[in-house]
């Protein structure tokens, strides 16, 4: 069950009216996110608002899909091109566009997982670091330091910099400080290799736009321009990268909105990170803020099961979602020695 136009509360009535400036709607699970998503885009089309004027960004193209097909049901305007795309799709639609400012090729493909490996074995086998390739195990590396660079691309961390970094430590005699030097030298010659083939990968459509971003802001103000209004479902799950993006297409008007539960974070092993949502009222200082407090999904027993056990968490938004399913059975907790 989820609430119907006719039944919005007074919460999702608020998240749906607030137009103008910054909107935190901190949502917690089956409070309706999605109903209010789409109910906001539909507000905004009936203020005037023209559909390619409205980005809305969500995390999954299966996400991207449900969203968009709910607003083509409940959006009885005329609309040119709508914008319902996940970060990456629309990080590449503006790199295809304006990547050639920061000397990325408009006919750039994604590199494959097996290209990735293939790449960074070349450069071990070129370099053969002395801390990170061993002739015995020549590719054991590989995966970890894939990571490593996938890391340093989620937090905005140039080659150059990384570098830096490394250097400035030259003078410790130490294994792991040996290791740093030599990590760094691998991601700048491996993205060099990726770049001389036109290939990027999903992070680098993120880290080039920021950067683009960053250093024409020419560029930022017209993207800032373009849309109206920013719309961002699941912000929990934002990596530093990904929010810094969000942050520039804001631009002066601010009209950005985002949805988040910092109780469902999920994707802390791609580099997200809750510290957003707080990061998001600081840079947002004006922001106002919406709790979905009413659950249409669960009934009141697990509801208050699930909140003594996330209540564990110290760094949590304070949320306290109610059932509107009333009580049903009580909760079994079912205990073993272990998992096998």
């Amino acid at each position: 069950m989820i609430a119907t136009r006719a039944a919005l509360t007074d919460s999702q009535r608020a998240a749906v009216e607030h137009t103008k400036g910054p909107l935190l709607i901190v949502a917690g699970a089956g409070t309706g996110k999605t109903r209010v998503l789409v109910e906001r885009y539909r507000r905004l089309r009936q203020e005037g608002v023209p559909a390619e004027r409205i980005l809305l960004l969500t995390f999954t193209e299966k996400a991207a899909r449900e969203v968009l097909d709910r607003v083509e049901q409940e959006d009885y305007l005329p609309a040119g091109e709508r914008f319902v795309l996940t970060y990456h799709a629309f990080a590449q639609r503006f790199l295809q566009e304006d990547g050639w400012l920061c000397g990325i090729p408009r006919a750039f493909r994604i590199v494959s997982e097996v290209r990735k490996w293939e790449l960074m074995r070349d450069v071990l086998l070129a370099q053969r670091p002395a801390h990170l390739f061993h002739a015995q195990r020549p590719f054991e590396r590989i995966g970890e330091l894939l990571k490593l660079v996938e890391r340093a691309k989620q937090e905005l961390i140039t080659p150059a910099e990384f570098r830096a970094w490394a250097e400035a430590s030259a003078g410790v005699d130490d294994p792991v400080v040996g290791a740093q030097r030599e990590a760094a030298a691998v991601y700048a010659e491996y993205q060099e290799r990726m770049l001389a083939e036109d290939r990027l990968d999903f992070d680098d459509t993120i880290y080039f736009s920021v950067h683009l971003l960053v250093a024409q802001p020419s560029v930022a103000i017209r993207q800032s321009q373009r849309f109206a209004h920013v719309m961002v479902d699941e912000f929990q799950d934002t990596n530093f990268a990904q929010s810094r993006l969000l942050e520039l297409l804001a631009g002066a008007d601010r009209n950005l909105c985002v949805v988040g539960d910092d109780d469902q974070s999920i994707y802390k092993f791609r580099g997200a990170s809750v510290a957003n949502l707080a990061r998001f009222r600081a840079v947002f200082p004006q922001v106002q803020v919406v709790r979905l407090e009413e659950n249409y999904r669960s009934r009141g027993p697990i509801l208050r099961a699930a909140a003594r056990l996330i209540a564990e968490d110290p760094d949590r938004l304070e949320k306290r979602l109610t059932a509107t399913r009333g009580e049903g059975t009580p909760v079994n907790v079912l205990t073993a020695a272990s998992v096998t």
